[in-house]
């Protein structure tokens, strides 16, 4: 249905890999990934979090910033 993924970058931690089946959108599946993976960070004591993604994912932008 869905993977996220964090990869260790020294403190920071990186989020890779939110990818979503295009059955599986809009039902909350997304933010709920992205809690688990922002939840996974936290519980690793990284310090930050960053993203780098490219300009035509306006929604999962609109994701990431209000988390």
């Amino acid at each position: 249905m869905g993977c996220i993924g964090i990869v260790g970058r020294g403190e920071c931690a990186q989020l890779r890999w939110f990818l979503i089946h295009p059955h599986y959108r809009r039902i909350g599946l997304g933010k709920k990934l992205l809690q688990e993976a922002l939840d996974f960070a936290k519980a690793k004591n990284y310090r930050k979090i960053y993203f780098d993604t490219t300009n035509d994912l306006d929604k999962a932008s609109n994701m990431y910033i209000k988390a």
